[in-house]
């Protein structure tokens, strides 16, 4: 029987059975066969090295990705001949090392797209290569293996794309959210039931990844017992912990002022002082670009340390669109192939080639490059059909397309257009004349790219400003002690209800009150305490007035109590249940001391006699005036 498991279904349970529950229903990412067998293989104690040597050798792809890993920067740092046998590979990068690797090679060869259209998962292998690149620099800073701490890294995160798997819709709601990094695992256990974190740690275990980096992944604590935890588990969360800030960095995750710092202090702690860790942060980047060329992942460009760090977020945020632009390049002719990437090839771009219009298209809507140089014949599927594919598919429509053709006349170019061509250079082309072309091209998308990056930009500030100017009008007319709107916002208030009471003859009353005695409280008990007093009648009075009511603070103890659509009864009704509510409280101003505490209320209400707002405050105060002569704790209304 097949049942599913939706989030809210997660909530009650702890982080074990949620995971249970969403593996049972729930498409998550998983390593290939080979390399789950591999890691069993490898975790226990019978796999003899028969075994293991014929396991390994019957994944032939994986065999060749090794090869390559070992021969490449990502493995070696020290001189000499590298290992050229898979036995020697193996032998070289020992047996964790290696089924690790199977792991991430499987799951980044499969989880490269998916459903969640809010999850940059480009972006996520990234940030997942950059980490990687960081915890194995980090770690053969400390003699530890650099392949198994850049597997780590890189797989770190991995319960985020776990849940942007399994949940494509609710989390893609939760990521249109903007959290703070720091809100999103309270925000994950409320709607899933388990954090991204905690999700990361199950699936660990589950691919049998070594438990001191599970443990890693938090603050490692205490064990039962008292007993410090492991000594490696320790160092490993310290180098995940820091590779994580540096990988934020890498990517330019905008604002990096608090990252630079918390950075800083990460590495001091690992004794590396800001030059050193400035030279490390330098080598770090070239070896996340090595890994973004070895797994075909588009890499970033990334300025030096120093210069990051003096860049204040909109030059990094215009540094960040720097990155290269991807070209697709699609002729059936290889000579032409060759030449065309010959004359294109440049710093500035990344260039991938097909040799039809069915690559072409599977290309195009994997890799998504923003150019498109393709020839108008191919068999199977011609550059122009292509272009009216690409020109009808969401996430292609916007590719900027150039077409050859050694047809010339109006009405072949005509047709080319209207099939979605941008641009047409002739063959045999002339490289000059192509290379002006494409970069026609690139200056127009390069614009799109700022204007779109500008208004962003200017949206951004937009919403801080409307914040700001939101935040300084409420302080400007909010009473910092009491919370409660100041004697400013009640006088507007009081102006603008009375130009209602002169249009619609409505009735309008105010109270003026005042705590008696307040000075002997100040002068017994002192000002702290006296705050305590404003700050507690000030609560009454709200609880105890009608909504539509305004309770402000006038100055000093005095209150003003504005009373739309009051007439003298009303108004008087009003101020006796404020004054008994108060004298019925017993104010808690300090550990052990209680007050009783009385007040006075002035009641005026508008009369046609009255001339403006002031002079009805003026009546309120009078009246208030005339209670405390006649002994306090009580009510008087204004003849």
């Amino acid at each position: 029987m097949s049942f599913t498991v939706s989030p809210k279904d997660t909530v009650a349970m702890d982080a074990s059975q949620a995971f249970a529950h969403i593996a049972a229903s729930r498409p998550l990412p998983q390593p290939s066969p080979f390399a789950r067998r591999l890691a069993r293989l490898c975790d226990g104690a019978d796999g003899s090295p028969q075994c293991y040597d014929e396991l390994l050798a019957s994944d032939q792809e994986f065999c060749r990705d090794l090869l390559r890993f070992a021969a490449g920067p990502l493995s070696r740092e020290k001189e000499g001949p590298p290992a050229l046998t898979l036995p020697m590979v193996a032998a070289d990068l020992g047996r964790p090392a290696v089924a690790s690797l199977a792991t991430l090679f499987s799951l980044l060869r499969g989880n490269r797209h998916g459903k969640c259209r809010s999850f940059d998962y480009q972006r996520f292998w990234q940030k997942a290569l950059a980490r990687g690149a960081a915890a194995r620099r980090l770690a053969m800073k400390d003699s530890e293996p650099g392949p198994l701490f850049f597997v780590y890294g890189a797989l770190a995160a991995i319960g985020e794309l776990a849940l942007a798997t399994a949940f494509p819709e609710e989390y893609c709601e939760l990521l249109g959210r903007n959290l703070p990094p720091e809100k999103m695992p309270a925000s994950e256990e409320r709607l899933f039931g388990i954090s991204s974190l905690d999700l990361t740690a199950l699936l660990f275990e589950q691919w049998n990844l070594p438990t001191t980096v599970r443990e890693a992944l938090k603050e490692p604590s205490p064990q039962p017992g008292g007993r410090s935890p492991c000594r490696l588990t320790v160092k490993t969360h310290r180098i995940l912990r820091l590779a994580e800030h540096i990988a934020r960095i890498c990517m330019l995750d905008l604002p990096l002022a608090a990252t630079f710092l918390t950075v800083e202090r990460l590495a001091e702690e690992e004794r590396l002082g800001v030059e050193e860790f400035a030279a490390l942060f330098d080598r770090i980047v070239l070896s996340w670009q090595a890994a973004s060329d070895f797994f075909e992942i588009p890499s970033l460009s990334c300025p030096p340390y120093h210069r990051i760090k003096t860049m204040d977020d909109i030059g990094l945020a215009a540094e960040n669109d720097r990155e290269p632009l991807t070209l697709l390049l699609a002729d059936d002719d290889p000579i032409t192939l060759i030449c065309l990437e010959k004359v294109l090839k440049a710093p500035h771009r990344r260039l991938l080639t097909a040799r039809d219009g069915q690559e072409a298209l599977a290309l195009a809507l994997e890799k998504r490059p923003q150019l498109l140089v393709t020839d108008w014949l191919m068999p199977g599927l011609s550059g122009i059909d292509l272009c009216k594919i690409l020109r009808k598919t969401s996430v292609t429509q916007h590719t900027y397309i150039v077409v050859l053709t050694g047809r010339e006349s109006d009405d072949e170019l005509l047709k080319a257009f209207d099939a979605g061509a941008d641009d047409y250079v002739t063959k045999p082309f002339n490289a000059k004349v192509l290379q002006a072309r494409i970069a026609s091209g690139e200056r127009l998308l390069r614009s799109q790219r700022t204007i779109a990056h500008d208004r962003e930009t200017i949206k951004r500030y937009a919403a801080r400003l409307a914040a700001s100017n939101r935040k300084l009008q409420s302080l400007a007319m909010s009473d910092f002690l009491t919370g409660l709107p100041n004697r400013r916002s009640a006088l507007q208030r009081l102006k603008n209800l009375v130009a209602e009471v002169q249009r619609y003859d409505e009735p309008l009353s105010c109270l003026m009150i005042d705590i008696d005695h307040f000075k002997s409280i100040n002068d017994s008990h002192g000002h702290d305490r006296g705050d305590r007093v404003l700050r507690h009648i000030a609560r009454l009075l709200e609880e105890k007035a009608r909504s539509y009511d305004m309770v402000s603070r006038w100055g000093g103890e005095e209150f003003l109590v504005i009373s739309a659509r009051s007439s003298a009864a009303d108004a008087f009704q009003l101020a006796e249940r404020l004054r008994r509510g108060v004298a019925a409280e017993d104010l808690a101003v300090d550990k052990g001391l209680r007050l009783r505490v009385t007040i006075s209320i002035g009641v005026a209400t508008w009369h046609p006699a009255c001339r403006n707002a002031g002079e009805l405050v003026k009546r309120a105060d009078q009246a208030l005036y005339r209670a405390k002569a006649l002994g306090r704790n009580r009510v008087e209304a204004a003849s």
